[in-house]
């Protein structure tokens, strides 16, 4: 059976270790599906807009390498779909992770296969020291723990998810959020709160340290992103540059602090 995830950061882990216990392959669908445009008509250049966010100090060959292979994934994922008539998903609470799954239900429509889910969850009891721990840190065994929560997805609930992505699609959001349990669509500075609330409110901070503070905000903002918003908050006049030194490739070491401050 086919397995497929929504983030890189689960990939590796479970590429890995489904293969080596029941050789079953794991493919990636299409990333931080909940950043920038997602409507049908421009996705493709909407997508490569966000790859590039995610990835600003690559080359253009980088960026459409990226593309073409999470095409290829994408095609590999609907071709398992009708010749072997099953997939399991293995989705978290992440909202990049939520709406591939919604994006993937609306690609299976009208594909004859079954479809059966595993949410990943946010943190996992180590046994038998009994702490809690992320996905990331798990052993392979631990990780085939989780195949006992495997339920199937019934054609109804498919289409009301798929009925879900359409609705998201329409809205072609900068951004989309879970909160409050649902997926909803927000303008892109929706989190610049959470950002401005992570930043020392004295003295001076990296862009860097501040990226890495707000990424431990509860809605999973990608590095990427986060960078982009400081600039147009900077631009807005939230923060001050300090000062801003080249160290190499075309990346700058910036430093900051509170406009206010």
């Amino acid at each position: 059976m086919l397995n497929v995830c929504f983030e890189r950061s689960e990939y590796g882990l479970l590429r890995w270790t489904l293969m080596m216990e029941y050789e079953e392959e794991t493919l990636p669908f299409f990333s931080h599906l909940n950043i920038g445009g997602i409507r049908p008509d421009g996705f493709a250049e909407a997508r490569l807009a966000v790859i590039r966010m995610m990835n600003p100090h690559a080359s253009r060959e980088v960026w459409e390498e990226t593309w073409q292979e999470e095409c290829r994934c994408f095609e590999a994922i609907l071709r398992a779909a009708r010749e072997d008539g099953e997939l399991r998903v293995w989705v978290s609470q992440n909202p990049a992770s939520v709406c591939g799954f919604f994006c993937l239900m609306s690609a299976l429509e009208g594909i004859d296969c079954k479809l059966y889910c595993l949410e990943i969850p946010r943190s996992i009891k180590k046994r038998p020291a009994g702490y809690d721990t992320t996905w990331d840190m798990l052993e392979p065994p631990e990780v085939l723990e989780q195949l006992r929560h495997q339920r199937e997805i019934g054609r109804a609930a498919r289409e009301f998810l798929a009925r879900v992505w359409e609705k998201l699609c329409e809205e072609n959001a900068a951004l989309r959020v879970n909160e409050e349990a649902l997926i909803k669509s927000v303008p892109a500075d929706h989190l610049d709160g959470e950002i401005l609330a992570a930043a020392p409110t004295r003295g001076e901070f990296s862009k860097q340290s501040l990226v890495g503070w707000a990424m431990r905000s509860r809605h999973y903002m990608w590095p990427g992103f986060i960078e982009q918003r400081i600039d147009a908050m900077t631009e807005a006049g939230l923060f001050t540059v300090v000062r801003s030194e080249p160290i190499g490739d075309g990346v700058m070491a910036t430093t900051l602090r509170l406009s206010q401050a």
